[in-house]
């Protein structure tokens, strides 16, 4: 399983404006889903929030670090790298709690 770290040198990143621990895929690959950037062995969970259109999936890393994925209307993916304090605003601004949701390894 990878860390942030890792998945942060194997691309390039863009911090999210006004989001601390949180960046975009800065050339954003069409085609690329979350599994191609962090391969199946990482835990993943997909959900939807009333906060947010798109379905998205959250692949965790193995620092509490994770790839957060939003998945567009058109099938295409949003790809989000996120600390462990990121990713847990992000899910608090989403309104969305982790620990109830079951594993997704599909996404």
């Amino acid at each position: 399983m990878l860390s942030f770290e890792e998945l942060f040198a194997r691309h390039d990143w863009e911090p999210l404006p006004n989001c601390p621990g949180r960046f975009r895929l800065s050339s954003p690959l069409p085609g690329v889903s979350p599994v191609d950037l962090v391969g199946a062995d990482s835990e993943a969970r997909r959900l939807r929030s009333d906060a947010c259109q798109d379905e998205f999936c959250v692949r965790l890393l193995s620092d509490g670090g994770a790839l957060l994925s939003y998945r567009r209307a058109d099938g295409s993916f949003f790809h989000t790298l996120n600390t462990a304090a990121g990713l847990s605003r992000k899910l608090e601004q989403l309104g969305v709690d982790l620990s109830g949701t079951p594993r997704d390894g599909d996404v």
